[in-house]
């Protein structure tokens, strides 16, 4: 190999014979031969050049130390390294002629030529992947939108924060943050606008606390803090005060115009309250629940004095919030039949829970835990996905049209009819299959908004029903305004209708007045024959209940 010139048939600088000389000037790997003594280069390959951004010739008058990020004396050590064969492959930076540096492996071994001893040294450039890992990295642990830690990322190093406030003798505080009214203004404004607020309020989070050890973005509209308490302020208290006074101060940009948002802060202090950092956290949401419950724009410290079913919503939170992401829910259904001659027309869809200490949960203790802690479109999405996937597999079978319950919060919180008609498109279920079932509540609280909703979903297909009806007569005006195709009668008037006068009033009038709005009709809590012939004798025809079948588990579907 020439040493002064950068054509193949030049001089002999390194002594190689000539099919070695070959492989070595034309492998596409690059290479380079160095002097272990001094880190002179001896020789670089073609692609050596081309990757360094050098010619040859400039190559071979340089030391390594021009192209090793390390200092002098630490690549003496490391070539020592290689010279022993302690280590055949380093992780160095290396710096090309632009400038540029370039996360590099080098695999290095000595070997003998013309009786010298030379290392050489095979670069290859992993920049790219490292640049993948931390592109992984980011999406696991951070959160994409405010490039904060998310929830995983922020309990692992709340341990962290715990050791730093026992070695330095002081407390460590847990905070909960959640945006008040941060849904209301994500529907007039559009999601758009929406994230945008996120991150002013991410900001406004790290100038109120500097010196926080860790910010992180748990869910939606929810924030998460952990500091050493010494390190920031006199107490716990003074650290939440410091974050609600700081969004009294900023006006959030909303496009061309400002708006106030507020916080309300849950706080939990160790070794106070506990000293396990997921226990923190239920601690900080049990306290941030409250501070809510007393009308938000506040912070309150836990306090394990909380109601009892306060303190059941806030430590199943978690829980069921790790349930919907790993897959520990479980769908029944529930036949719907023709009280005529028995057979099946359809089938409602209901969640069940089956918690791995506490054993089945029943739905009206974890559905207001899911609506309390903001989880409750989460958890609608899930039934509906499901419920949509499962009766589209089955859609040969006679009545494969399958009911799914959609909340009032789901109905705030989103655009309902572009989730139905996504969930549609997906499982290829036809809309005509399905049915939404909605609270006579959720009509009472929406109203007139309600009524574009309905119109939108029917557009596609798909029949609504008003769910639970006659438990709120306040929504009797809507009726006839109402795009709706059934009301499902109330178990609590079924239940002793063949003897009970009063129930047996209002069926009938439920039932007078599904007529003359030309609706369908169903009974919900069917337990006893008596009751079958009297509701067919008041002219309603379908009805689910124990009496025909219990809800029952389905199989998860294959990949779940």
């Amino acid at each position: 190999m020439a040493q002064g010139s950068d054509s193949h048939g030049g001089g002999s600088g390194v002594g190689l014979e000539a099919l070695d000389r070959q492989i070595f000037e034309r492998h596409a790997l690059v290479m380079l031969l160095i002097d272990p003594a001094s880190g002179q280069l001896l020789d670089a390959n073609d692609a050596a050049a081309a990757f360094y951004g050098y010619p040859r010739s400039v190559l071979r008058s340089m030391n390594i130390d021009r192209i090793n990020t390390l200092t002098s004396h630490e690549i003496r050590a490391e070539m020592a390294r290689a010279r022993r064969r302690d280590v055949a492959t380093f992780q160095f930076r290396h710096r090309l002629a632009n400038g540029e540096e370039r996360s590099v492996e080098v695999c290095s071994a000595p070997v003998e030529l013309d009786g010298r001893e030379v290392l050489h040294s095979v670069i290859r450039d992993t920049s790219e992947r490292e640049r993948l890992v931390a592109e992984v990295t980011q999406h696991a642990w951070y959160d994409g939108l405010t490039g904060l830690p998310n929830r995983a990322l922020f309990r692992s190093r709340i341990d962290e924060v715990l050791e730093r406030a026992q070695r330095h003798g002081g407390r460590a505080v847990v905070m909960h943050l959640d945006l008040d009214r941060f849904r209301d203004l994500n529907e007039v404004w559009g999601h758009e606008h929406g994230d945008a607020i996120l991150c002013q309020a991410a900001a406004a989070i790290e100038v109120a606390l500097p010196g926080a050890e860790v910010i992180a973005r748990l869910a939606a509209d929810e924030f998460g803090i952990a500091a050493v308490e010494s390190a920031l302020g006199p107490d716990a208290s003074d650290l939440a005060e410091r974050v609600r006074t700081a969004f009294h101060t900023v006006r959030f940009r909303v496009g061309d115009r400002s708006v106030r948002l507020y916080t309300s802060i849950g706080v939990a202090v160790c070794p106070d309250d506990d000293r396990d950092p997921a226990t923190l956290m239920r601690h900080a949401e049990a306290a941030l629940i409250q501070a809510k419950r007393d009308g938000g724009d506040q912070w309150a410290l836990y306090n394990p004095a909380l109601s009892g079913r306060a303190s059941e919503r806030v430590l199943l939170g978690g829980d069921l919030r790790e349930a919907i992401e790993s897959g520990g829910l479980r769908l029944a259904l529930q036949p719907v039949v023709d009280m005529r001659d028995g057979s099946r027309i359809g089938a409602e869809a209901l969640v069940r829970w089956h918690h791995p200490e506490h054993g089945w949960i029943a739905p009206d203790r974890f559905i207001p835990v899911a609506e309390a802690t903001g989880q409750i479109a989460t958890l609608g999405d899930w039934v509906l996905c499901n419920a949509a996937r499962y009766a589209a597999a089955h859609a040969d079978m006679p009545g494969s049209r399958i009911a799914v319950n959609v909340s009032a919060l789901q109905l705030r919180g989103q655009d309902i009819a572009g989730t139905v008609a996504r969930v549609l498109r997906e499982t290829g279920l036809p809309a005509a299959s399905l049915e939404l079932e909605l609270t006579e509540s959720a009509i009472v609280d929406e109203g007139e908004r309600l009524i574009g909703d309905l119109a939108a979903l029917r557009a596609l297909g798909i029949s609504v029903a008003i769910d639970d009806f006659g438990t709120g007569y306040s929504s009797l005006q809507y009726l006839k305004r109402l795009p709706v195709d059934r009301l499902k009668i109330d178990r609590a008037f079924v239940q002793g209708l063949d003897h009970d006068p009063d129930n047996h009033a209002i069926v009938a009038t439920i039932a007078a007045l599904a007529n003359q709005f030309g609706l369908a009709l169903t009974a919900e809590g069917v337990e006893t024959e008596d009751e079958v012939a009297a509701l067919l004798s008041l002219g309603c025809y379908s009805a689910q209940g124990y009496y025909y079948a219990a809800p029952e588990l389905i199989d998860p579907p294959a990949g779940d």
